[in-house]
């Protein structure tokens, strides 16, 4: 695996994550219960369903939708879902689970950065997906291109600003920030990351006619940390960041 600095972002290719993603795919499904792992559950869903609203009847693309967590849950409130999925383990999870549950959602295994919606979504949600896609800039493209005029784009990232584990700040209150205009791989466990100043993602929305309409860096509530102590970190320094893209009429 890569160590931190030991590659610049073109040297990795979108098939050489994937592979790990199969790879490690026991890994991760171990880890989820229904709705996610502990940051999703406290976290990420509450910001992206406030994001999103109402989703009754509306067409969504959950793009790199994993283990297919979030497509259900969607389905449950009453969404058209599709799920774009490239790691083929995944993939065959979450279809697996459709065919057990019947909740009318749609698997797609194709690469992000391949897949051709045809501006046939309401919304585009993209959970904890784009710092992990060394082609991020194709992956909003085709993201976007998903989407119809006035459509929504909701994705969650790694907070760029505080990437760094929380051991730190449980032994002193703080977290280092460090080369944070800098473009580099992060070592992880299942597949590497990649770290990128947020302007990088903001402007690239704006560039293919998208306005910011929302942006949540979510907090742990006070009953939380109470309950999980462990976890104090996210009650005051975000590990994540949330952006509500909306797509506008090109005059």
């Amino acid at each position: 695996m890569l160590k931190e600095g030991e590659a610049v972002l073109s040297d990795i290719t979108n098939e050489t994550v994937i592979d790990a993603w199969d790879q490690n795919a026991e890994k991760s499904l171990s880890a989820f219960e229904e709705e996610g792992d502990f940051a999703r559950r406290y976290l990420l869903n509450p910001a992206i369903f406030d994001i999103l609203g109402h989703v009754g009847n509306k067409r969504i693309l959950d793009a790199g939708c994993g283990n297919g967590y979030l497509s259900r849950l969607l389905a449950r409130r009453g969404a058209r879902v599709t799920g774009v999925e490239p790691a083929s383990a995944f993939h065959k999870y979450a279809s697996e689970r459709e065919t057990n549950e019947q909740l009318g959602i749609e698997y797609v295994c194709s690469d992000l950065c391949r897949f051709n919606g045809a501006g046939n979504f309401d919304a585009v949600v993209a959970n904890m997906v784009l710092m992990d896609i060394p082609d991020f800039e194709t992956a909003l493209l085709q993201c976007a291109n998903a989407l119809r005029e006035g459509g929504l784009f909701v994705f969650s990232i790694a907070h760029p600003c505080f990437e760094e584990g929380g051991q730190r700040f449980m032994h002193d209150g703080y977290i280092q920030v460090r080369e944070y205009f800098a473009e580099y791989v992060i070592d992880q466990p299942v597949a590497p990351m990649f770290h990128r100043p947020m302007s990088a993602y903001v402007n690239r929305m704006l560039s293919l006619n998208f306005s910011l309409v929302r942006m949540i860096e979510p907090q742990l509530s006070p009953k939380t940390v109470e309950e999980y102590p462990n976890y104090r970190r996210d009650a005051h320094i975000p590990c994540y960041i949330l952006f509500g893209f909306q797509k506008r009429a090109f005059c």
